[in-house]
């Protein structure tokens, strides 16, 4: 098993995912939305090669926007150009506990969507379940794109940021400067 399958197996299929059902499971749906929104930054984070602090010219919505957009689906691009998705649930959701403006947040809506952020009346509503189905269709993407194709600038972004101790396999770390 190679670091970056181990990474993937201890964090991201599984912390993350237990947490997120585990959350979902408590009916905890703005700490889910909060978790889904934090976690869709962090992996566009190990997409373009940057986590930790703002570093360079790029603001830290790059990071969420390069996932979302590039492995969520074309739905939330049409979705973020109507609103900012990240200022508005991300954003919103870890600075105010809120998403700002009328944006509820909702386990699921039926009938089934497209995406995991829909128009409804005058208000965007966040659709915890649907967003999580796409974060996970991302992830199996991006994953299939680092282990399977060995995408070499993926691999390297990757590689920028995590650390593993491979002897331990103790975690990870970020990388420092």
């Amino acid at each position: 098993m190679t670091d970056i399958e181990w990474f993937f197996k201890e964090y991201v299929f599984g912390f993350m995912y237990n947490d997120l059902d585990t959350a979902i499971c408590g009916k905890a749906n703005f700490l889910t939305a909060l978790g889904l929104l934090e976690y869709t930054e962090f992996i566009g984070g190990l997409v373009i090669g940057e986590l930790g602090k703002n570093k360079g010219n790029k603001p830290l919505a790059c990071r969420f926007n390069r996932f979302l957009f590039d492995y969520m689906g074309s739905e939330y691009r049409k979705v973020n150009d109507k609103i900012n998705v990240y200022d508005i649930f991300r954003c919103g959701l870890a600075h105010e506990y809120f998403a700002k403006g009328p944006s509820p947040i909702r386990m699921h809506n039926r009938p089934p969507q497209t995406c995991g952020i829909i128009r409804k009346d005058k208000t965007w509503l966040f659709v915890v379940e649907k967003y999580y189905d796409d974060f996970k269709a991302g992830v199996a993407q991006y994953y299939n794109h680092l282990v399977v194709d060995k995408d070499k600038s993926l691999i390297d972004n990757f590689r920028k940021v995590i650390k593993i101790d491979q002897d331990a396999k103790v975690g990870y770390h970020l990388k420092q400067g």
